[in-house]
């Protein structure tokens, strides 16, 4: 029997993508006063940008491909140094 083209339909998707992506994040200054889990430095998602905007969340600041933890963004921000 031949299939005519009006007579397939596309399945709903049976296996859709799962993919996850972990976020581990270290702060580029070198701080006495850093613990290394005083906050959270990993974030799980299924994308990258859902990463990073639950890190942002929660005080990580971004630039020019570093991360900020959120106790030396807080005092580059007081001293205007990050943007």
């Amino acid at each position: 029997m031949k299939l005519e083209h009006k007579e397939l339909k596309r399945d709903i998707d049976p296996f859709p993508p799962i993919g996850c992506y972990l976020l581990d994040l270290y702060c580029q200054w070198e701080n006495p006063e850093h613990k290394y889990n005083e906050f959270p430095h990993q974030f799980t998602a299924e994308k990258g940008s859902t990463c990073r905007k639950e890190a942002r969340k929660k005080g990580w600041k971004f630039s020019d491909g570093f991360a900020t933890c959120p106790k030396c963004a807080k005092i580059l921000l007081e001293n205007k140094s990050l943007k």
